[in-house]
């Protein structure tokens, strides 16, 4: 599980705290039936976990996971998980970003699950992107660029 770490003290705390409130704003927006994408990282294990609460308390929906981790955090919350092609629609995406500036263009894919999380964004009626403050940025390019290969196809 994702935790505050020791480092940064009252800083990673408030960071920690702004990915929870994000997560629980986000989570609100779920609704009865609805399937949703699941992201991946830290931002969006919080999600996932408010996302459980819902289910507990009896909100129905179904989750897509955009990580092999977030597959595993939703499963052990008793999310039911569809693959992508068994959707047929997917109402609402939620997920991370590395950085956003202020015309909300977005920089994500950082921790390897760029593939996935595109391909649900993309099928989602709606995205949802849940941040800390750190993540906003006067210019893009703060953080590492993403670039994933993909195998398939290849010689």
């Amino acid at each position: 599980m994702w935790g505050i770490t020791k480092r940064g003290g009252k800083r990673n705390r408030k960071k920690e705290q702004q990915k929870q409130q994000a997560a629980q704003t986000a989570a609100n927006h779920i609704k009865e039936g609805m399937t949703i994408g699941l992201g991946s990282g830290t931002t969006a294990h919080y999600l996932i976990l408010e996302a459980g609460k819902k289910y507990a308390q009896g909100l129905h929906f179904y989750g897509i996971a955009t990580s092999r981790e977030s597959e595993q955090l939703a499963a052990s919350l008793g999310i039911p998980l569809l693959e992508p092609k068994q959707a047929g629609k997917i109402h609402l995406a939620i997920d991370g970003v590395d950085e956003i500036d202020r015309d909300h263009r977005a920089v994500k894919g950082g921790g390897g699950a760029f593939l996935r999380e595109k391909i649900i964004a993309s099928w989602a009626d709606d995205v949802i992107w849940i941040m800390d403050e750190s993540k906003m940025v006067e210019h893009l390019g703060t953080f590492p660029f993403p670039v994933e290969t993909v195998p398939f196809g290849m010689p």
